[in-house]
């Protein structure tokens, strides 16, 4: 009974959670850069990011009275390395999630130079980030399936001298139902949601239960309408809000087109574009609206948009995108539109570096703290975006080929999880405070052509699967605490066929000149005028 009385307080709770803050539901709004931890903002809470990221520095904007985004009173940028990640945990595994990213540079740091640098989620280019001078902060939204616990969102160096930032980041669940076009492999990117005919300014959440935004659009040409009712019938697909739909455009003539093109930012890309139709008032029995819509010049169908009901029609294009309403021949009304989304579709890479080398390079970060906070993001992808201390291949999944560590303030002993990196080539551990033996199983790394210890602590014996490995550059110099063979090849440094071929030639010149020195003092024993008295030529071998 005590039991059951405590799940029934739990379940009673969790209801009083989820109806008293309805946006806490899953919902994560995270204020880059925010020195305090927590805040409400209308019905919204948004949090410090010191949880979500372990790299960069908070910097503050003076208050801007242009900016109606508080959020964009601070940022966080990443000035010491190419890569940095925020962790986001995601509550509704293999549901929809809406994904915000903003960025305001406001001159943070008067050096009037905006930054330009790519945005990534998980191991997926998302888009590159234009900032500016501009008072008007820049968003940019994607919406996925999540497969996994976690997520990251990563900021990517790409120019030398830039350094990325962000402002704010909201990870946001959306209902199954939603977006059904879009499956669990693809990923759309927002280009444009217009409201078209708004008067009343954006519309978002908690207008939009979904926390979308809708721009306020009208287009030269056309006129604004608005409907005579206060409420839809039928809740709509995607659920647009009531205040989107209750609005439209209208061509100013019964038998002028609705034409409109868009612009996309990659015109290689497949478009998906959602439009949204209502009647604005409940028509007469002499009166009709109907339309033919196409898209990219191709015919779509037929439309006669219904007073207090939202259609949706929806379809695929390439390139730049355009939209065409013709009124169809027994319309005696212009055509009309209430809204519209245009999103980018591309597939989601789903895979990650292998599971072996992440093992690996668990056990290696723990040895440095300075390492530890560096694990942001996936080692080695996106391709273009690895870890900057490492080198990958282009395997399914990556590899990890190298790793360059020289001066990582490693300290400790190294663990036998790294022998699960069999793709290694190159260690480079030099200049550390690595200590102990070196471990035997370095040298069962199958592919390792280069090994760098030199400069550490390590002490006792040089494994002898180092030492025999032929095909091993080794150099384990400035270690005091090692014991050098003395019949062995020599441990300080595996010398390159360059240097060996140099070490050679040296050989040879100096046994030339020692050869020639002995038979020149020969030549003189035995000439007349010699110091000493000539000697009989000894026989070789054979008797010659």
């Amino acid at each position: 009974m005590i039991e059951e009385n405590s799940c029934v307080r739990l379940a009673l709770l969790l209801l009083f959670l989820v109806f008293a803050y309805p946006d806490t539901c899953g919902s994560q709004r995270i204020d880059c850069g925010l020195l305090g931890s927590t805040y409400q903002e209308a019905t919204s809470y948004w949090y410090g990011d010191n949880d979500f990221i372990r790299t960069g520095y908070n910097a503050q904007l003076r208050q801007n009275s242009s900016i109606r985004h508080k959020q964009m009173s601070s940022l966080r940028y990443f000035p010491d390395q190419n890569k940095n990640c925020y962790t986001i945990a995601l509550y509704t595994n293999f549901y929809k999630v809406l994904v915000r990213a903003g960025f305001y540079y406001g001159n943070y740091d008067g050096l009037s130079k905006p930054p330009t640098f790519d945005l990534q989620f998980d191991s997926n280019l998302w888009t590159t980030v234009l900032t500016s001078l501009d008072n008007e902060p820049i968003f940019h939204e994607l919406i996925f399936t999540g497969t996994r616990d976690i997520m990251s969102i990563c900021m990517i160096r790409t120019h030398d001298g830039d350094i990325p930032f962000i402002s704010s980041l909201e990870v946001l669940p959306l209902f199954p139902s939603t977006y059904e076009g879009m499956g669990n492999n693809r990923a759309f990117f927002a280009v444009y949601r217009w409201n078209f005919g708004g008067a009343e300014g954006i519309i978002e959440f908690p207008d939009d239960e979904h926390h979308r935004i809708w721009d306020p659009t009208t287009p030269i040409g056309f006129t604004n309408i608005s409907a005579d009712y206060k409420s839809l019938s039928i809740k709509a697909i995607n659920e647009p809000p009531f205040e989107v739909i209750s609005t439209m455009i209208e061509a100013r003539r019964p038998l002028d087109p609705i034409i409109l093109a868009f612009n996309t930012s990659q015109i290689d890309l497949r478009n998906y574009v959602i439009l949204y139709f209502a009647e604005s008032f409940k028509l007469q029995s002499n009166q009709s609206r109907s339309f033919d819509i196409y898209f990219n010049g191709n015919y779509n169908q037929t439309l006669s948009p219904r007073y207090m009901i939202c259609d949706v029609i929806d379809g695929l294009g390439d390139g730049i995108f355009n939209l065409t309403l013709i009124p169809s021949n027994f319309s005696n009304l212009p055509p009309i539109i209430s809204a519209m989304e245009l999103f980018n579709v591309r597939d989601v890479v789903v895979e990650q570096t292998s599971e072996e080398d992440l093992q690996g390079l668990a056990s290696i970060t723990i040895l440095s703290d300075r390492l530890d906070k560096m694990w942001t993001g996936d080692p080695c992808l996106p391709a273009n975006a690895p870890w900057q201390w490492l080198r990958c291949n282009d395997d399914n999944p990556p590899r990890v080929t190298a790793l360059y560590l020289a001066g990582y303030e490693l300290t400790g002993y190294l663990l036998i999880f790294i022998t699960q990196m069999e793709a290694l080539e190159i260690i480079d551990l030099h200049n550390n405070s690595l200590m102990g033996t070196i471990p035997n199983f370095l040298g069962e790394l199958p592919n390792l052509k280069e090994l760098n210890l030199a400069d550490n602590k390590f002490e006792g014996s040089i494994p002898e699967s180092l030492l025999n490995n032929q095909k091993l550059s080794l150099n384990v110099s400035g270690n005091p605490g090692l014991k050098f063979p003395k019949k062995k090849r020599s441990p300080v440094v595996g010398l390159s066929v360059g240097g060996a071929l140099l070490f050679v030639a040296i050989c040879l010149v100096i046994a030339y000149f020692v050869r020639s020195s002995r038979r020149r003092m020969k030549i003189q024993e035995i000439q007349p005028g010699g110091t000493g008295e000539a000697q009989p030529i000894p026989h070789d071998q054979h008797g010659n």
